[in-house]
């Protein structure tokens, strides 16, 4: 039985930084400062957008500062 992935309660630092470590590993980033387009050109998933066109694209008056359990949502194209 899977279970449902949600935002952890508290920051997990430690699992954070593990994590960019693999990732920079993955694309071959060796040296800083490192590109934010070129980890995106290696995730698809992964879309780099300014604040306004985030804030005029959503439905969160402001991305920076949403309800954490309303996530997911917070994000849609209105």
């Amino acid at each position: 039985m899977s279970r449902k992935r949600t935002i952890p309660s508290k920051p997990r630092f430690a699992f954070a930084v593990r994590r960019a470590y693999e990732v920079l590993a993955e694309i071959g980033a060796t040296t800083l400062p490192i590109d934010p387009f070129l980890i995106s050109e290696y995730y698809p998933e992964i879309h780099i957008v300014s604040y306004t066109e985030l804030k005029e694209n959503t439905a969160c008056a402001d991305p920076f500062n949403f309800d954490r359990r309303n996530a997911q949502n917070a994000f849609l194209e209105i």
